[in-house]
């Protein structure tokens, strides 16, 4: 068995604060990679496989993003952020969308293998603070 490992530098464009990445998610069946820095606010932003960084797919928000999750074969992305909003970033037309509303910091997010569902959990763990979402 052999391994090969490729460095690619990661660039941020015109992006001018210093990054603080500490999120990052491969798309399970595209070649795209979302990496989130995190510092009062978040900024994601998207490379291809060869680090090619899409300088028209960024996402900005107010609040910090605490976890990340690709739709199985889609080009979107949920983000749960730690004041409970959870977004859904459509890459085909580069829109994002506020969808549920938790009332603490979101967790976890899962699509279950067909994409078909999203599974949310907040940082409470009280019965009821999960959202399950239809796509």
């Amino acid at each position: 068995m052999v391994t090969q490992y490729f460095e690619h530098r990661l660039e941020l464009g015109n992006y001018s604060e210093q990054p603080h990445f500490q999120l990052m998610e491969w798309h399970p069946s595209l070649n795209i990679l979302a990496v989130a820095s995190i510092n009062a606010g978040t900024n994601i932003f998207f490379y291809g496989e060869d680090g090619e960084h899409d300088e028209a797919a960024r996402v900005q928000h107010t609040s910090n993003a605490y976890c990340m999750g690709w739709h199985p074969v889609k080009k979107t992305l949920a983000i749960g952020f730690a004041n409970g909003e959870l977004m859904i970033w459509n890459g085909s037309n580069r829109r994002l969308e506020s969808v549920i509303v938790h009332k603490s910091c979101i967790t976890s997010l899962t699509f279950n293998t067909e994409g078909t569902q999203l599974l949310s959990t907040d940082q409470a763990c009280q019965r009821g603070n999960e959202s399950k979402l239809d796509f």
